[in-house]
């Protein structure tokens, strides 16, 4: 009794590493595309960081201000000093900041913390990767308005993305009440 064994055909083998092959393509693309959002994700979480970070320094600000802190009073009109003639609309960020720059003429700025106490800055480079102060956020006080005891403050972010060519911007606007000037 002759036992006939059959392999494969070679339609078949081919069949199936093709079949293999595209399980494998398609695990990866769903695979970078799931790192790509979580990398998103945490840059989103730590440019948020960043702008609650300046907000609370303006906040300090103006409280410094109000509660007569020795050289509060020149720290925030240097702030309010910084006031453009008109805001950034925040659909327009990545168009008018190609490089994640305040565009040109705006009187940007960012808060920063040195040997402890708050200082204004105005010297902005391109982020590396996501947006921190000076690299991709920056302020912009909106115009004065004739007997308001508040200041609209914009905040900006804009960074390149870690997947794809457009910009990821976000931003904020905080109302600050203060005295009148």
């Amino acid at each position: 009794m002759v036992r006939r064994e059959r392999g494969d055909t070679l339609i078949e083998v081919i069949f199936a590493t093709a079949v293999l092959a595209l399980i494998i393509v398609i695990s990866l693309t769903i695979m970078n595309s799931g790192t790509a959002q979580a990398q998103r994700a945490v840059e989103g979480t730590f440019v948020r960081q960043e702008l609650d970070s300046q907000a609370d320094l303006l906040r300090f600000a103006r409280d410094s201000y109000i509660n007569h802190d020795a050289g509060a009073d020149v720290l925030w009109n240097v702030i309010l000093g910084q006031r453009v003639s008109t805001v950034l609309n925040f659909d327009a960020i990545s168009s008018a900041s190609p490089n994640c720059t305040p565009p040109g003429g705006q009187k940007a700025f960012y808060l920063e913390t040195s040997s402890g106490k708050v200082v204004v800055k105005s010297d902005f480079t391109t982020p590396e990767t996501y947006a921190r102060a000076g690299k991709g956020v920056w302020i912009e006080a909106t115009p004065t308005t004739p007997g308001a005891s508040y200041v609209d403050f914009y905040l900006y972010a804009c960074w390149n993305s870690p997947a794809g060519a457009n910009k990821s911007t976000s931003g904020t606007i905080v109302r600050l009440y203060a005295p009148a000037e």
